[in-house]
């Protein structure tokens, strides 16, 4: 699987886990990352991505 395709992956499903009442270190399991920052990473990566489309509008 391609890097991109994993976080894209990781990324929806972390969203998907915290917020039906889960945590980052559920989504960190399911992920299989050892350290949590790598999880948070996913979530700051899609809030940024979300900025640059909603600004110029």
């Amino acid at each position: 699987m391609s890097y991109s395709a994993r976080r894209t992956f990781i990324t929806k499903t972390a969203r998907a886990v915290v917020s039906v009442g889960g945590s980052v270190r559920d989504a960190q399991a399911m992920a299989g990352h050892k350290n949590p920052e790598t999880t948070q990473r996913c979530f700051v990566a899609d809030d940024q991505a979300r900025r640059k489309v909603v600004q110029p509008i």
